[in-house]
């Protein structure tokens, strides 16, 4: 399983290797102020002032691929006018089949440098249940644990944390991973699973209590609240 839920320069390579398809880029609408920024910088196709690309990084499995990071001006600009961004945010505002045309685009790009076929797809329901541990919302300073709505820390020290806290989606790989090893599986952003309508793991949007692994989010479109992280089913020989 993906260790954290599929960010904001993943989904942007995903659409620059599509030759910039205008049917995968997400609902703006549904995105904060700093990732509408990105991604109408996107529609542009070149000459872009909030990101850049950094070209062929290699992976292992894909091979030399493209890298994204924002700009100077961009990082100016988020830190006087959006402190709480960071570009490394979840991606939402996409619908299933823009997420399942990630994994399968995903699983084409990686097979191409494998004698074996791998298969990428959206986890089960049965995959959360077994890998959501139902943490505790708070640890013993009553502090936050993940993101999820109504919630502030009362530490002191942490004043800055309770402006977003509840209110909007933070980094894919924030606080701490589970024994698995896996970011944000409660909270955050709720994801999808191969049933189209059914997510699980809460949101920002939702209470703690929702993101137990008993609890389902449902769905009909794109959401600011919904996004995804995928599996990787590697088969024997």
């Amino acid at each position: 399983m993906k260790v954290a839920e599929v960010n904001i320069p993943e989904w942007i390579i995903f659409i620059i290797e599509n030759q910039f398809d205008s049917t995968l880029f997400p609902n703006l609408t549904l995105l904060s102020k700093p990732a509408q920024l990105l991604f109408l910088d996107l529609k542009k196709e070149k000459d872009f002032e909030y990101f850049k690309i950094s070209k062929k990084k290699h992976y292992d499995d894909l091979g030399e691929i493209d890298t994204i990071t924002q700009t100077s001006r961009f990082t100016r600009l988020c830190k006087e006018n959006y402190s709480e961004f960071s570009i490394l945010t979840s991606i939402t505002g996409i619908s299933y089949d823009q997420a399942t045309r990630y994994c399968d685009w995903l699983e084409a790009l990686v097979n191409q440098r494998r004698q074996i076929d791998i298969v990428i797809s959206l986890p089960t329901v049965s995959m959360y249940e077994y890998v959501i541990t139902n943490l505790d919302s708070l640890n013993t300073k009553g502090c936050a644990l993940y993101n999820f709505i109504h919630c502030a820390c009362v530490s002191q020290t942490k004043t800055d944390y309770n402006q977003w806290l509840g209110k909007t989606l933070v980094r894919a790989d924030a606080y701490f991973p589970t024994a698995l090893g896996l970011y944000n599986l409660q909270g955050n952003a709720a994801e999808m699973t191969n049933m189209e309508g059914i997510a699980k793991g809460g949101s920002f949007k939702h209470y703690a209590k929702d993101s137990f692994s008993d609890q389902v989010q449902n769905y009909s479109r794109a959401e600011e609240w919904l996004g995804f992280r995928y599996i990787v089913i590697i088969p024997t020989r």
